[in-house]
């Protein structure tokens, strides 16, 4: 990509408005802010016509060789990319697809390939959505061959990033025909979502009608797992045991009793050591490895230095971190309401839980190979690596376990005790919640648990390797404007901690403990806090990464594009509800509107509905938001709420319902609506009440009103950014 040196501009800019005005000043900044952008994408895209051109003038003076090579090459590519291919190649039945954000969708597509193998002697293949190109050949598919979608929704009913091809392909190919063109393509398919949305499971659903009128024929029902119910798993379960009876049917399979075939074996590389450069201690790739530059994306972060970390609340028992990062020379950009995900890893006190309770802690600097038994078998992590680095770095060893996997580690228990209870956590699901769900035990927990202390010892490294996810990225809200900060991204984390019956110790989070024990390693002080607020603090975290690259104050990140934005024309009115942590896009947003009002441009009328518990310990950013009034004056409003003052709790929607007339008036006048913050509860209940709101104002009816919010969604005037 061709990159613009903004420093020339920027330094010309300074000297020719020092003599004017700041309002002028002002404008002509952002007048070459916008440049600069514009003529950045100008120079890429000239240099991408430009590198076109060349290559195929290039490819006319090749030789006739030259050019069957690179057409059987292509051939080649082409194949590699076909998921029919892919099938014949590997001679596999079955293709278990997926589309994940957060990597559940991941691990139920990898589960579902294990069953097929160890329980139906089915040949199968876990296939990312992205690694093929879709609607081409679909219809050379077998009909003794299944697909298997198992396919997440996130935002407002949109594909996961790995998806998003996977779906526009199908809905395209189902838009463009008239006809039958799958008749042979058999399927199931099963969503992840979140039922508090509006569109709930929409992807799994769009990706089912569309097949469904291209002829091709489900086995089961469509499968539905509700994240904000808390019932994912057993949805999950619930659904697979009806799809593989309709599938086994189909097929002719018979079920036997499940057998353990591994697709992963580990081999000790006693020829390496920690100090060999080619062995992975944390790095995602090989470029990384070497220490190469590389674009940085959802495969590979980038080492972000951070410039700025510090409190927001004002109490002793929570934590909320603002930090900043520096993005210079990482090639990534960013539009105000977009998100940053937080590469985290895993604490110390849960590796070494982890590494002791499997017998490994005198060897978790060993350095071992991960090789695959199977060539459509993913590895989760890179090799040659160590124990250590896989339990710190690649795997997912700190979330719940699920029920399902308990069942696996049964026949290889250290006792007939420890056998007993795996058995009936896996086969009594209200025992499972109550004694594991409800206190968020984690894997080693529970065998810690299970065993009275005894060491796992016969479990293979390998069920671990496949029974677990990889540890995926977190992502935040970015709350920094990119026109004010186009290489600096901030962003607003409440530390995740929480006290639980009958649990020893605090559940701590993952990634927000892991920023927490940044923010503490900068301060080189982790005495300013409490036990409660720091815990084990700094040292619970190996924050100085991978062959100390990160020094204790680097992070590493990337940036996910989002459709959370601001409408074009500043003159529009807004309103945003933020309650909590959900303040801050609308951080990023108030600092923009301010350089507007700065800039002479039109600014409209612009509310904010902000809550906490107590307007003295977690009021986020009240001193800001203070001047920003002085600023913008009577085109800002801010609404608050405070739950834990006074006697009776108040919540967003309750100011929201209490300034009614006002905020109808500006939503009838064509201003845009905005949620960000909590999915299950507070974005739930301000649609609620703005459904009744917009029902009163146009004719009291709520159906009136539910038909104008449906109506500001179409044309993104009504927009969440919720979890």
């Amino acid at each position: 990509m061709v990159s613009i040196p903004t420093e020339p501009f920027l330094a010309h800019t300074a000297l020719f408005t020092s003599s004017l005005g700041s309002s002028d000043s002002i404008v002509i900044f952002l007048i070459t802010l916008v440049a600069i952008r514009y003529l950045s994408g100008y120079l890429n895209n000239t240099k991408t016509q430009r590198s076109l051109s060349e290559t195929s003038g290039k490819t006319g003076a090749r030789s006739d060789q030259s050019d069957i090579e690179a057409i059987e090459g292509e051939e080649q590519e082409d194949q590699d990319r076909s998921i029919v291919q892919a099938l014949r190649r590997q001679n596999r039945r079955c293709a278990v697809i997926f589309g994940s954000q957060t990597g559940t969708a991941e691990a139920y597509a990898s589960r579902l390939s294990q069953d097929g193998r160890s329980t139906f002697s089915l040949t199968t293949m876990t296939c990312d959505a992205e690694e093929y190109d879709w609607a081409d050949d679909l219809h050379n598919i077998g009909s003794d061959q299944v697909l298997i979608f198992v396919l997440a929704s996130y935002g407002e009913g949109e594909p996961t990033d790995n998806a998003a091809d996977l779906y526009e392909a199908i809905l395209g190919l189902a838009d463009q025909t008239t006809g039958r063109e799958l008749p042979n393509l058999i399927y199931a398919a099963f969503g992840l979502g979140n039922k508090t949305y509006e569109h709930y499971n929409k992807v799994v659903h769009d990706i089912d009608g569309a097949l469904q009128k291209l002829g091709a024929r489900r086995l089961g029902p469509v499968g539905e797992g509700d994240d904000a119910g808390g019932t994912m798993e057993e949805d999950f379960l619930s659904w697979k045991a009806i799809m593989w009876d309709a599938l086994s049917k189909h097929l002719g399979l018979e079920e036997h009793q499940t057998t353990y075939k591994p697709m992963l074996e580990v081999l000790p590389r006693d020829d390496l050591s920690l100090q060999s450069p080619s062995v992975y201690l944390g790095e995602t790739t090989a470029q990384q490895l070497k220490g190469l530059a590389a674009p940085a994306g959802p495969h590979q972060p980038f080492v972000a230095t951070v410039s700025e970390s510090r409190e927001l609340f004002r109490m002793s028992d929570r934590n909320c971190i603002h930090m900043e990062m520096d993005l210079a020379g990482s090639g990534l950009q960013y539009q105000t309401g977009d998100h940053i995900a937080v590469w985290p890893m895993n604490s110390s006190v849960e590796v070494d839980r982890f590494l002791n309770v499997n017998g490994l802690l005198e060897r978790r600097d060993s350095i071992i190979d991960v090789r695959s038994m199977d060539p459509t078998a993913k590895l989760p992590c890179p090799t040659p690596t160590t124990y250590d680095t896989i339990a710190r770095y690649y795997l997912e060893i700190s979330s719940i376990v699920s029920r399902e996997l308990l069942a696996r580690f049964a026949p290889l228990a250290p006792s007939e005790e420890a056998r007993d209870m795996m058995v009936k956590l896996n086969s009594d699901a209200d025992y499972f919640t109550q004694t594991v769900t409800s206190r968020y035990l984690n894997l080693a927990q529970v065998l810690e648990m299970a065993g009275g202390g005894k060491v796992w010892s016969s479990i293979p490294f390998a069920f671990y390797l496949e029974g677990l996810s990889r540890l995926r990225p977190r992502y935040y809200s970015i709350s920094s404007s990119s026109l004010l900060h186009p290489q600096r991204v901030s962003i607003t984390a409440v530390v995740d901690t929480a006290n639980l019956p009958n649990r020893s110790g605090l559940w701590k989070g993952v990634a927000s403990n892991y920023l927490l024990a940044i923010k503490q390693g900068r301060e080189a002080d982790s005495s300013n806090n409490n036990a409660t607020r720091g815990s084990e603090g700094a040292s619970a975290y190996t924050t100085t990464g991978p062959r100390g690259k990160y020094g204790g104050s680097c992070l590493p990140v990337h940036i996910r594009a989002s459709k959370f934005r601001l409408p074009d024309d500043p003159a529009t009115p807004i309103v945003m509800v933020g309650p909590g942590t959900g303040v801050a896009p609308f951080r990023a947003f108030l600092q923009e509107r301010v350089a507007q009002v700065k800039a002479n441009l039109p600014v409209g009328k612009t509310i904010l509905f902000y809550g906490c518990r107590n307007s003295s310990q977690d009021f986020l950013y009240q001193d800001e938001f203070e001047e920003h009034k002085k600023v913008l004056q009577d085109r800002f409003h801010l609404i608050t709420a405070f739950s834990r003052e006074g006697g009776s709790k108040v919540y967003v929607q309750h100011r929201l319902k209490g300034n009614a007339a006002q905020v109808a008036s500006l939503l009838t006048e064509g201003g845009h609506f905005y949620v960000c913050g909590n999915a299950a509860k507070m974005a739930q209940d301000v649609h609620s009440t703005l459904v009744q709101i917009m029902g009163q104002h146009l004719g009291g009816r709520e159906e009136h009103g539910l038909e104008y919010l449906r109506a500001m969604r179409a044309s993104r005037r009504y927009q969440e950014d919720t979890w």
